[in-house]
């Protein structure tokens, strides 16, 4: 093999690593950043309907029916909260979370991640990612455990996009990167 294709050759190679470790690890900071704010959003929404369960509850005694909470929660299950399940301190459902649906069920992982604060997880669906948290909440003189799930599937989407268009930028970048390398090593390495 002549000088002039292996100097052509390894800077190409070259080229290509550098491109895409760097399209790569900004692409991954991109996703961290995106799901990073997607998941706080989603907790700072599941802080502000555990607010309003516990102030709507707050009435509720050892007298009261469990109707009274599941009224309580078709008023502030609405909109952006219509996946809002509660549950008993027992891990019985009072509100959504029908067995019926396994995927409207949260795990025991996360009922016992819920016994200190807000636990959660992200699980995939066919293609579409959504985010399952838990809490404890005051519900007048009893505990309970009020879950909600949010889809988080618009960072998973950015960086499968971003992925697909850095290969094709590396691909186009060594392209152009080979079309003007050739000359040069042949004109580096003539005698």
């Amino acid at each position: 093999m002549k000088f002039a294709w292996k100097v052509f050759l390894c800077v190409l190679l070259v080229t290509v690593v550098a491109l895409s470790a760097t399209t790569y690890f900004l692409t991954r900071a991109a996703f961290e950043t995106a799901l990073a704010q997607e998941k706080q959003k989603s907790l700072d929404r599941m802080r502000m309907l555990a607010v309003v369960v516990e102030n709507m509850a707050a009435g509720y005694s050892f007298s009261s029916g469990e109707e009274e909470l599941q009224g309580v929660m078709r008023s502030a299950g609405t909109g952006d909260f219509s996946s809002a399940g509660l549950y008993a301190a027992d891990g019985r459902a009072i509100y959504g979370g029908s067995p019926a649906d396994p995927s409207n069920v949260p795990s025991d992982e996360l009922f016992e991640g819920a016994k200190t604060g807000i636990s959660h997880t992200i699980l995939e669906e066919n293609g579409t990612y959504s985010m399952h948290m838990l809490m404890p909440v005051q519900l007048g003189v009893k505990t309970g455990t009020l879950y909600l799930a949010a889809d988080v599937t618009a960072p998973f989407t950015l960086s499968e996009d971003m992925m697909q268009k850095a290969g094709l930028l590396t691909l186009a970048a060594t392209l152009a990167v080979g079309a003007l390398l050739l000359p040069v090593s042949r004109l580096l390495t003539k005698p």
